[in-house]
């Protein structure tokens, strides 16, 4: 890995994608949180707010403008491509930083709940992601399709190989960085397939060790369940640790009650990751690379 790799341990404001082959992938948008800042309204599991005092009378809001300074984030990872062999996709979102910290955190993990996403945000004009072109609407945000072009015959998926995003800049300033696609993550534990959990002894892991970082979520999504996250239990571990346990605490939050009963899809999602980080104008600018994720099936196996 380059030198000047580095890896963010920041709030994150959870972002939920559905890639077009049926797997569950969270991505995350890292935000710095403002002390002394009101909270957003409560939101219920449900998926309705709960208006703060006093919001009934409170006139309409302005239309939203695009932030001058803030996060954002470019993300590469693979897609399914017509010959069965994963090519390259992206994806990318730029925000206002905003107090978007975690409800709680334990250690290396921590736990988010739902929050809307401004309708208009800044962009940083078309940005070319080893070959593939990302260009944003009228609103500034950009595909959610991780294969712009509609087929996936991007340039192929090789774990290793050093990537250049490059964006020609708007509101956001121009940039380039590289990134390194990370090798692929061998999960030893647990077994593949419908995976049990139990919040009292919280949910164990193991993989093959090797360098960079390892990021195990575990997300809640109420029907329709192409929708965001409700609830993210997200940790940001070494991947050269080879193994860890998301404990007790930061599970509490877990609903038991079955989808038929009006309960969650529960999805685990394991995978690497490589990020790097630079300061443009008043934007800080994240290029992630993330590698194939493992997934697991916890939907109605989630017991106390």
């Amino acid at each position: 890995m380059q030198s000047r790799l580095t890896f963010l341990h920041r709030p994150r404001q959870a972002r939920f994608i559905r890639l077009r082959w049926g797997l569950l992938l969270l991505t995350l948008t890292a935000c710095g949180g403002q002390a002394g800042t009101p909270p957003d309204p409560v939101r219920d599991r449900a998926g309705s707010s709960t208006p703060e005092p006093g919001a009934e009378s409170a006139a309409p809001a302005a239309a939203p403008t695009p932030p001058a300074s803030g996060f954002g984030f470019v993300y590469v990872l693979p897609v399914p491509g017509r010959s069965g062999s994963p090519v390259l996709g992206a994806l990318a979102h730029f925000v206002a930083v905003a107090p978007q910290g975690p409800t709680e955190r334990f250690g290396e993990c921590a736990v988010y709940q739902r929050r809307p996403i401004p309708e208009r945000v800044a962009n940083a004009g078309a940005i070319d992601v080893g070959g593939l072109v990302l260009r944003p609407d009228t609103n500034g945000r950009y595909p959610e399709s991780l294969d712009p072009s509609g087929a996936s015959t991007g340039p192929a998926w090789n774990p290793g190989a050093t990537i250049r995003v490059a964006a020609v800049g708007a509101a956001v300033p121009a940039f380039t960085e590289e990134v390194e696609l990370p090798a692929d993550l061998i999960v030893s534990s647990p077994p593949r397939g419908p995976t049990p959990l139990s919040k009292a002894a919280g949910f164990a892991t193991a993989w093959t060790p090797l360098p960079g970082r390892v990021v195990i979520q575990i997300a809640e999504v109420l029907r329709p369940t192409d929708g965001p996250a409700d609830l993210l239990v997200e940790c940001d571990v070494a991947r050269g640790e080879g193994s860890f346990t998301i404990p007790p605490a930061a599970l509490s939050l877990l609903s038991t009650t079955a989808r038929e009963a009006g309960g969650p899809n529960t999805t685990i999602s394991i995978f690497p990751r490589i990020s790097h980080t630079q300061r443009v104008g008043a934007w800080d600018i994240e290029s992630t690379a993330i590698g194939t994720p493992t997934t697991f099936d916890a939907s109605d196996r989630i017991v106390p």
